[in-house]
């Protein structure tokens, strides 16, 4: 599993090493009307276009995050997953606070419904149960959390607002601490899953379920606010 997280992890935590003072102002993608504390340089609490989508995505993932948990934590077979799907809404609640706190510093609106691609997933999980449900929750869970990692990544390198850009900093750790979690989880149910088809003698499915180091791989670059 590890070998497979370190080269994201590496990256990641390359850009936490680094002083808050290098990472910190990028005056690239400001609207015309942005405040200036001096020429080229914004005033505090004036994102650029890449905070804003920053905002947005963070929101939006959150958002989705906590939908999924508590979908979870009624639907899920699986003790183990029940008692990961509240922890994931437990820290995603406090991370998604932050969020709005930062947004409404920075006068920005945040959507007020799932996006579609989330809604349709979290309308797809609510019409599983069982096993069917467990696997494909591990699945989305892995997901989103692989496009939280690669947000914060990017904002931590293109954001504008040093507020914004160490909360990423303070974030990152917690999203790789919940694929960790996901991944270990997911390993537990496919092997568990496996037993129960060799008791019953039942084939096995087509295609297989995910295994938990191609839970943890990195996602592809690009797609959505990333490009």
């Amino acid at each position: 599993m590890k070998a497979y997280f370190a080269l994201p992890l590496a990256g990641a935590l390359a850009a936490l090493a680094l002083p808050a003072a290098a990472q910190t102002g990028n005056p690239a993608g400001v609207a015309p009307d942005t405040r200036m504390s001096a020429p080229g340089k914004p005033a505090p609490s004036q994102p650029n276009y890449q905070d804003q989508v920053f905002l947005h995505q963070m929101h939006q993932g959150g958002s989705a995050e906590v939908a999924l948990g508590r979908l979870a934590d009624s639907k899920a077979d699986s003790d183990r997953i029940r008692e990961l799907a509240r922890h994931l809404v437990q820290d995603h609640d406090k991370v998604n606070n932050r969020v709005a706190d930062l947004a409404g510093k920075m006068k920005t609106d945040l959507p007020k419904e799932l996006d579609r691609e989330r809604q349709a997933v979290a309308d797809r999980l609510d019409r599983l149960s069982g096993a069917d449900f467990d696997r494909a929750w591990l699945e989305a869970q892995t997901q989103e959390h692989q496009k939280a990692a690669q947000l914060l990544v990017w904002e931590i390198g293109s954001g504008q607002d040093a507020d914004l850009q160490a909360f990423a900093r303070e974030t990152l750790p917690i999203i790789y601490q919940h694929l960790e979690m996901i991944a270990q989880v997911a390993g537990q149910a496919t092997g568990q899953v496996a037993e129960l088809r060799e008791e019953r003698q039942e084939p096995p499915p087509s295609p297989p379920p995910a295994s938990a180091a191609a839970a943890i791989a990195p996602c592809r670059p690009g797609g959505g606010p990333l490009n």
